[in-house]
Formats: C-alpha cells, sequence, structure tokens
C-alpha cells in the first residue's frame, strides 16, 4: 500500500503501462501529469520540450525574483508546485506596483494586458519561448476576493531554488490557494492539484492540522462550505490513491473531477447569497456579474467544447481601449 506521495507517483506509471497508449495519453494531458510522470520514467512525445521550458521558466522565476528583492519590492510567487508541472507563466502577488514597470523593464518584459483592476501581464521571449509574468495585486479571479493578499505577503515563508531563496506562500496558504483555483476557476480538480495537496500535507503535517484556522479563513470570505467539500473529496481521492489500484478504480475513471453545472451554479449561487448577508470583500453585484462570466465560459468551453480564448481577447482589447480613452480625457483636463 503507497505511504507517501513518491510511491502513489510510482504505483500510478506501473498501471498507465497497462491502458492502451491512446487513453494513456489522453488521461496524462487531462491531469496535467506529463512532467512529473517523466520524473518517473513514463516518457511522452512532449515531455523533452516542456522540460526545456520549465527550465526557462525557473531560470526567469530567479531572475525576477532576485531583481524585485533587490528594489525592496514585497512579493510571493503563487500556484508553483515543487512538483514538475508544464507552465508558461509566472504567477506574483504584489502589492506595490508603483515601481514595477521600470524593473521589468530593464529586465527586457512588455506590458501586454493591465486592463483589469487585479491583474497586469507583462511578457518576453525567451529562445523562442514566450514567458509571461501574471501580477496579481489581489488574490481574486474576476475582481472576487477568495483570500487576504497582505496576509499571504506577510506570512510567506523563503524557499531555496538552486543557491536563491524565494517567498512563496506559507503553507495553509498554499493549501487555499489551491482549493480556490480548482473551485471557482477550474471548476475541478485535477490529479495534479491532488498530489500537490498530498505532497503539501506531507511536507509538514503540523502546518496543516490547524484546520480551524483555514474554515475562519474561508468563512470569513464566505467560501467555508465549498472549502469543506473540496476537503472531503480529496479525502476520498487520497483514500483509493493509498489502495491498490487497477484499471476500474475511480482514479481512472472520475479524475480529473469536473463539476456538473447544477454545481458550478449553487457554488456561486450560495456564495451571493452569503455575501448579502455578511460583510464581503467583494461586493455581491461584482460577484454576480463574475459569476455569469463564469457560467457562461463553463457552458460554452466545458459543455459545448468551443474556447472563448479569442472571445477574451477581444474583450481585453475593448477594456485596454476605453481605459485609453479615460486616460486621454483625464490629462486634458
Amino acid at each position: 500500500m503507497p505511504t507517501k506521495v513518491t510511491d502513489i507517483i510510482t504505483q500510478l506509471c506501473l498501471h498507465l503501462q497497462n491502458f492502451e497508449e491512446e487513453f494513456a495519453t489522453s488521461y496524462i494531458s487531462k491531469n496535467t501529469l506529463q512532467l512529473l510522470l517523466s520524473e518517473y520514467g513514463f516518457e511522452t512525445k512532449n515531455s523533452n520540450k516542456e522540460r526545456n521550458s520549465l527550465l526557462i521558466i525557473i531560470d526567469e522565476l530567479k531572475t525576477v525574483s532576485l531583481s524585485l528583492q533587490k528594489n525592496k519590492i514585497p512579493f510571493v510567487i503563487i500556484k508553483f508546485s515543487e512538483l514538475p508541472k508544464s507552465v508558461s507563466d509566472i504567477d506574483i502577488l504584489v502589492h506595490n506596483t508603483n515601481n514595477l514597470h521600470p524593473v521589468l523593464h530593464e529586465l527586457g518584459y512588455s506590458l501586454e494586458d493591465d486592463a483589469e483592476p487585479h491583474r497586469s501581464t507583462y511578457i518576453k521571449s525567451i529562445k523562442g519561448t514566450r514567458v509571461s509574468l501574471d501580477l496579481h495585486h489581489h488574490l481574486s479571479w474576476r475582481r472576487v476576493h477568495y483570500l487576504d493578499s497582505q496576509s499571504i505577503i506577510d506570512q510567506s515563508q523563503l524557499k531555496s531554488i538552486g543557491d536563491i531563496k524565494i517567498p512563496f506562500p506559507s503553507l495553509p496558504h498554499d493549501f487555499l490557494i489551491t482549493a480556490a483555483h480548482c473551485i471557482f476557476k477550474h471548476n475541478g480538480i485535477s490529479l495534479f492539484d491532488i498530489l500537490h495537496i498530498l505532497s503539501l500535507k506531507e511536507s509538514n503535517p503540523s502546518q496543516l492540522n490547524n484546520l480551524p484556522t483555514m474554515y475562519a479563513i474561508t468563512e470569513e470570505y464566505q467560501w467555508k462550505q465549498e472549502f469543506d467539500y473540496f476537503l472531503h473529496f480529496i479525502s476520498s481521492i487520497e483514500s483509493d490513491l493509498r489502495t491498490s489500484l487497477d484499471p476500474e478504480s475511480s482514479i481512472f475513471k472520475n479524475i480529473p473531477y469536473q463539476f456538473s453545472l447544477p454545481t458550478v451554479f449553487r457554488i456561486r449561487l450560495s456564495k451571493i447569497l452569503r455575501s448579502l448577508s455578511h460583510k464581503s470583500h467583494t461586493s455581491p453585484l461584482i460577484q454576480t456579474y463574475a459569476y455569469l462570466f463564469d457560467i457562461f465560459q463553463f457552458l460554452v468551453e466545458q459543455k459545448l467544447g468551443i474556447s472563448l480564448i479569442f472571445f477574451f481577447r477581444f474583450l481585453s482589447r475593448i477594456k485596454k481601449m476605453i481605459s485609453t480613452v479615460k486616460s486621454i480625457f483625464s490629462t486634458r483636463k
């Protein structure tokens, strides 16, 4: 019976070899496991390319972190697992943005998008690889706040990447960020998300034993019930992962776990109703606007299989045009 995350991954590799190549490839891709499994000898045709891309991202992560530290800009690297995963961007939580633009410009970055008040995106090309810096000014999604950003920065922990120490969220905050991301952005949970959570629990169980504190944080931001649902789901899947797998296991049949449309709707309606009866960090009006977009995106992309990437790029251009016009008029005044 697997006891450690490394044992679980080893067992997973062994069982995936018993499936048809088409199923195994699709399963690995849907659960973002390409690089993780390649560390255990289970290679896919894109493993090398993704490994090289990750190395570029990590090198750039170190470069950007050193520059921010040199300029005394408080920040935290978020959504970055110690387990290897294919990534194309670096997510940075930062409050003081006044000195950021010249710092990033000096590193060769150009501003791509600042239409959203909670996030700015800077881009740069390195050896043909597009590197994107997503600067988050709040821990939010579509302007809805889910955690206190200042607490995440204040309670961050330094971790070593090579010979450089970089601030990352504390384990409880990392846990909560992952949960919020799954519930409110992705409307589902992948096997990589589950293994990341298990690796956090394994790395320092004492830090994650204080569940009442995490419940209190999620209750303050009106998503305690959803967090509880997330915990129970992780617990049930962990039980399955720690038993002997077979082709009929729920791990292969039900993961990644995608929320149903009624669940997506219920989660958001419940949160809006809670916000009406409690002091909320995001107004119910903004939440309603954001969640209508969430449900629309879920319907079109998950149920109809149509990507909305071009629609959101067009929407971003419109927002940038409006922002530019406002800036021109305010300057004239």
